[in-house]
């Protein structure tokens, strides 16, 4: 979930681990930014640490993307510089998610 502020910005952390070690040895944390104008916007995440074994395991399936103004109806969407199908993208007034799964 990505939460943009009034000025169409966002940024925050995501920290993983099994639930069940106290040690914290094997985990992993991610970084990420969010910055959305009337015309365009980009959301970045970057692995800032990982020991987490089965990471490559992991995928990001869904972002979901809360504005504080009405999204595009029809917005272009890109992964990766390539553009995602119009079936992936779902708007409903202030919010759009992004539908990852089949893209991975």
């Amino acid at each position: 979930l990505v939460a943009l502020s009034p000025e169409g910005s966002a940024s925050g952390e995501l920290f993983f681990d099994d639930g069940e070690q106290i040690e914290l040895s094997n985990n992993l944390l991610c970084s990420y930014s969010a910055v959305v104008s009337s015309s365009a916007g980009s959301v970045t995440g970057v692995v800032s640490e990982s020991t987490y074994a089965d990471a490559g395991s992991l995928k990001v399936e869904s972002i979901v993307i809360m504005s504080t103004e009405t999204v595009s109806p029809s917005p272009t969407v890109f992964l990766n510089g390539k553009a995602l199908s119009s079936s992936q993208v779902t708007v409903s007034g202030f919010t759009m998610t992004v539908n990852l799964a089949d893209s991975l």
